[in-house]
């Protein structure tokens, strides 16, 4: 009869060693837990963090924008025909007696 050797690892190991090696896999793995538990808190933190933001900045634009419509009917206010009338009356323009036109001949043109 022939003796055959099965392991469950790719190496043939003996007894006393299979403890240790054992006993490392279990600490590996271990410390693999840990830092993929530690890579989760911190991406749950930067996610958490973004959320935030975007809510800030969003409140921020709805500000911005009710801003914006204030300034934009302030400055049409500003603009209208009444106050362009009133900025008229206290410029200091002259009122015009009579009007006079230049007359261009139409047979010439430009000469030096």
């Amino acid at each position: 009869m022939q003796k055959a050797i099965a392991a469950t690892f790719p190496f043939i190991m003996s007894r006393s060693k299979s403890r240790t090696n054992l006993k490392t896999v279990k600490f590996l793995m271990l410390g693999l837990l840990l830092c993929f538990i530690v890579a989760y808190v911190m991406q749950s933190n930067i996610y958490a963090r973004e959320t935030y933001l975007i809510k800030s900045f969003e409140t921020n634009i709805t500000n911005l924008t009710n801003e914006n419509n204030a300034l934009e009917i302030k400055f049409s206010s500003a603009n209208s025909l009444n106050n362009l009338g009133n900025f008229v009356k206290n410029s200091v323009f002259e009122k015009t007696g009579s009007i006079e036109y230049i007359r261009i001949l139409e047979d010439t043109a430009v000469a030096k």
